[in-house]
């Protein structure tokens, strides 16, 4: 078994896998499929001669080819995922802001040194998830026969729709929610044309950097809040790869000269963002203060159950709210690039 998922250490990453697994009950069911991987019976290998000589006529070929997904990037914007609220069907927040202040020595008028604090109550809904999947003995040992371990193979499917849903989630919302491209709260701008159609680098440059100039500006440089994340459809941040910032001779490419110019904003593609008239690019703060990813049961795999002589079911299941947006300028949208 590769050593990384034997540790569990797949599981992990610098920002915020940490909240997405309970990786513990997760790292022992990869264990426990090693052991029936191990020891399962090979008992396609005890064919009659017929099919055994039927079988020389065939080569399986050692590398095992497997289908590929647009990667899921929730994770390396670095917005807070927040596990609080347990079997909780609803979650809420209280946002708390201070209004008033002092006033002159000598001043009477009505409500003038008074400072009082107010509070706006935020609430989203809370859906479970659960899927399971099912094997028996034969398959076990058929995929033995080509070196595979078939039980792992089920636990890394589920992590990956796991991981694939909330990413889809993340970015446009649970069961119709709000998510960040479809957030009505954040303004929008519009893009003065397609980036594929820029023929100048500083055009793609100027475009990106306004957007992030306007999001700060709206919310006046406050750190919490003042964009430090960017994410393109896939198209535009090609374009800013290959194109260069100035045509007359210079070699820096545009998306290099946004990385120089903002050194604290990281600079993201998905292919959720869409392409053409309707693509969304939009900046935003990953802070707590801003926004937070609820998931109040990270994904959690049961164990593996005997359903009878030679079958076995294992089950998982994790509970999502989407994205919870705390503050609706610390986002704005670019439509269009």
């Amino acid at each position: 078994m590769d050593k990384r998922i034997k540790d569990g250490n797949f599981l992990k990453n610098p920002n915020t896998f940490e909240n997405w697994f309970d990786a513990e009950p997760l790292v022992q069911r990869i264990k426990d499929s090693q052991t029936a991987f191990d020891s399962a019976t090979l008992t396609a290998q005890r064919d009659d001669a017929g099919i055994v000589l039927a079988r020389q006529f065939y080569y399986l070929t050692p590398k095992l080819l497997r289908v590929h997904y647009p990667d899921v990037t929730m994770a390396e914007t670095g917005v807070n995922v927040d596990n609080s609220g347990g079997m909780a069907h609803v979650i809420q927040k209280l946002r708390v802001q201070a209004k008033g202040g002092f006033k002159e020595a000598g001043d009477a008028g009505s409500n003038k040194g008074q400072i009082t604090l107010t509070g706006n109550v935020d609430s989203i809904n809370v859906k479970k998830y659960s899927a399971e999947s099912a094997w028996d003995e034969d398959e076990v040992a058929e995929a033995q026969l080509a070196n595979r371990n078939l039980v792992e193979e089920y636990i890394t499917a589920q992590n990956m729709f796991f991981m694939r849903e909330n990413d889809e989630y993340f970015y446009n919302g649970v069961a119709g929610g709000k998510g960040l491209l479809n957030n009505a709260g954040f303004v929008s701008n519009s893009a003065t044309g397609r980036a594929s159609a820029f023929t100048t680098g500083d055009a793609l440059f100027n475009e990106i950097a306004a957007l992030i100039g306007d999001q700060r500006t709206a919310v006046n440089n406050i750190v919490a809040y003042q964009a430090n994340v960017v994410v393109m459809p896939i198209d535009v941040i090609n374009v800013a790869q290959r194109l260069n910032l100035n045509t007359a001779g210079g070699t820096t490419k545009v998306l290099q000269a946004l990385k120089e110019a903002y050194p604290e904003v990281k600079f993201l593609s998905s292919s959720k963002c869409g392409i053409g008239s309707t693509s969304v690019t939009v900046a935003f703060n990953n802070s707590a203060e801003s926004m937070s990813y609820r998931m109040p049961l990270p994904l959690t795999v049961g164990k593996i159950i005997a359903t009878g002589s030679f079958n076995w079911n294992m089950q998982a299941k994790y509970r999502s709210a989407g994205l919870d947006i705390a503050e609706n300028q610390s986002g704005r949208k670019l439509i269009g690039l």
